[in-house]
């Protein structure tokens, strides 16, 4: 027979086995979860930036466009926007709003003065200013003869614009004068998540508009002919 003093010594035994045990698997819990959690955190903050491929809508043959990074451009991009806004708005005093859409205007290049119209987009809070600073930006690529590095700051500015929600709606509205349909599905699958119902039904407007004059039908992105044709039947 088995002493009390065996039997209690085996059921030790089995007891701090089973705390090791235990105490293994709760390790090994917490480190899968700990482990998960920063792969959370990884994907979380190192998600792939948007990049655009600009097409040469011209017939400059010297115009070899390049990925614009947004995420590596931006922060350049706003560092350079809180110069420009502090520049603009010291100089309003000196030309009102409606005296520089003028000048642009008179100027007739747009493509020299582009980083200033840019500029005062950023800077102004007028809607109706902001709409017609906005048609003027869209519409630098209609007959000029940008270079690479004038297009490529067109294509940076661009996406600038759009990033920022005061000016994206203006963008928004324009932006198939710049992009591609293809370009145009990757802004608004990547924006989606930050953009209003009507900036939604804005850009579903430019991209199956984009298609029909270029003759590219039927349309490939279901979710934007969607948001279009529910716009469509309500009689927008």
């Amino acid at each position: 027979m088995i002493s009390i003093y065996e039997e209690t010594k085996v059921y030790d035994f089995i007891r701090i086995w089973l705390y090791d045990v235990m105490k293994y698997i709760n390790s090994l819990i917490l480190s899968v979860a700990i482990l998960f959690v920063c792969i959370f955190f990884y994907l979380e903050y190192n998600r792939p930036p948007l990049d655009v491929m600009p097409i040469a809508k011209q017939s400059n043959s010297k115009i070899n466009p390049e990925i614009v990074n947004l995420r590596d451009q931006m922060q350049k991009t706003k560092d350079d926007d809180e110069l420009a806004i502090k520049n603009t708005t010291d100089n309003k005093k000196e030309i009102s709003a409606n005296d520089f859409v003028t000048h642009i205007y008179e100027s007739k290049s747009a493509l020299d003065n582009i980083d200033l119209i840019y500029e005062r987009m950023k800077s102004e809070t007028d809607p109706v200013i902001l709409n017609e600073l906005a048609m003027i930006f869209f519409d630098v690529l209609d007959g000029s003869n940008p270079t690479k590095e004038e297009y490529n700051n067109i294509i940076k500015k661009t996406m600038a614009l759009i990033d920022d929600p005061k000016t994206r709606p203006y963008a928004i509205r324009h932006v198939s004068q710049i992009l591609d349909d293809s370009q145009m599905k990757e802004v608004f699958d990547y924006y989606f998540p930050v953009m209003t119902e009507e900036e939604h039904e804005m850009l579903a407007n430019q991209y199956v508009n984009f298609r029909v004059i270029n003759g590219e039908e039927p349309f490939d992105h279901k979710a934007m002919t969607e948001i279009y044709n529910k716009k469509k039947a309500k009689g927008h």
